[in-house]
């Protein structure tokens, strides 16, 4: 029978967590974009930060009623953009100093980030269960 680990718990309900806010942030993303297109010609390009998107609503002054409501929803979004970068800044922080508080080495390996490690780690849970790396790989 396999022992309860509350930081394994602990630790999927972040990862979870995290994913969760980058899906939100993607669609966060896509409406923005879809509204500056909307309001600047040829729109707001690829890779569209939080900053990106405040320089070109600076330069955006609509006149119309529908151009000033599709700002408004915009800067709202640039918002909401904001807020969950920083929470994902703030995830990702504890993310690491969660994999390294169970003394895990997988962040060590190129391509493995925080939430990578994390994930591996409260999906698998303690490799020492397999009799051999051939039963873990399987």
């Amino acid at each position: 029978m396999l022992a309860f680990d509350e930081e394994l718990v602990a630790l999927r309900l972040l990862v979870d967590r995290r994913d969760e806010l980058s899906a939100r942030r993607v669609q966060t993303v896509n409406r923005l974009h879809r509204l500056l297109t909307e309001l600047t010609p040829g729109g707001a390009g690829k890779d569209l930060s939080a900053t990106k998107a405040k320089r070109l609503l600076a330069t955006v002054k609509p006149r119309s009623v529908v151009g000033k409501t599709t700002r408004q929803m915009a800067v709202e979004e640039v918002a909401d953009l904001v807020a969950t970068d920083a929470r994902l800044k703030t995830l990702t922080t504890e993310l690491a100093a969660a994999v390294r508080a169970r003394g895990s080495h997988l962040m060590d390996l190129p391509g493995i980030g925080p939430a990578g490690a994390a994930r591996v780690l409260a999906d698998v849970g303690d490799v020492a269960r397999f009799p051999d790396r051939n039963h873990f790989a399987s």
